[in-house]
């Protein structure tokens, strides 16, 4: 899945994490905006998180 992912935002290994964020933010928002609150999730899932540890299910 993850592999899928990387895939369908076109992250490759040598991307800092700001570029990682941008192309999934970018990906996303460009698909449809009401999918917004699924960013933190996308984030979390590929490893890009920013400020720490997130997990929306505390």
């Amino acid at each position: 899945m993850i592999d899928l992912l990387h895939g369908y935002f076109r992250i490759s290994a040598d991307d800092e994490p700001r570029i990682r964020r941008e192309k999934v933010n970018g990906r996303v928002l460009t698909l449809d905006r009401t999918l917004e609150d699924t960013v933190p999730y996308l984030f979390a899932l590929l490893g890009i998180i920013e400020g720490g540890p997130f997990w929306p299910f505390q």
